[in-house]
């Protein structure tokens, strides 16, 4: 029989199998698929600050747009607006370019 969760073994859990140890800003979204969702509201926080903020070691908010013209990403809209790698736009792109997704 199956041993029953509890709230601690639930937040290991889902911690374990979506954070990773702090890494650099491009890793990060590298490793987040190439994309992270920008958001101009910041109620609580902007989505992409809250995105990064236990993934990048020392990040703080804000931290993307202001090392953005340093790093390889662009913006674009993948889902929903936001910045992503060169290689996961070019992809987005062939998808495009023969209609397997709107323009």
């Amino acid at each position: 029989m199956p041993t029953p969760l509890d709230l601690a073994a639930l937040r290991r859990h889902a911690v374990a199998r979506s954070l990773f140890p702090p890494t650099t800003l491009l890793a990060a979204v590298e490793r987040l698929g190439g994309f992270v969702q920008a958001d101009p509201l910041r109620a609580p926080a902007r989505a992409q600050d809250l995105t990064l903020r236990h993934r990048v070691k020392n990040y703080r908010a804000g931290d993307l747009e202001r090392r953005y013209p340093q790093l390889p990403l662009q913006e674009d809209f993948f889902i929903n607006y936001g910045f992503v790698t060169p290689e996961l736009r070019a992809l987005m792109q062939r998808f495009e370019k023969h209609g397997l997704i709107a323009k």
